[in-house]
């Protein structure tokens, strides 16, 4: 083998090995990647979660207001129907 060819084939397995190097950084950088991808995915589901947990909380006092609110205007009702009778008996 020639001087030339022996050059050139350490100019390739240099090659070679810088390729070698930078396909396995390449490598953890994906698998880093997937891990971050991973506990992203997982902070998301959570986070969904809690949303749907404050929406259903959510929605249950709204009803309960709501039922509340009823029962506060039956007794203001209530009231003002006792008021008129009063008044009533009051005047005859």
């Amino acid at each position: 083998m020639t001087e030339k060819q022996k050059n050139k084939m350490k100019d390739i397995e240099k090659e070679l090995k810088e390729a070698l190097e930078q396909n396995e950084r390449l490598l953890a950088s994906t698998e880093e990647l997937s891990v971050k991808t991973d506990n992203l995915v997982n902070a998301a589901n959570q986070l969904a979660n809690q949303l749907n947990s404050q929406m259903q909380l959510t929605s249950h006092y709204e009803t309960t207001i709501n039922i509340l609110t009823g029962r506060i205007k039956e007794k203001d009702n209530m009231i003002a129907q006792l008021n008129n009778r009063n008044m009533q008996k009051g005047g005859e």
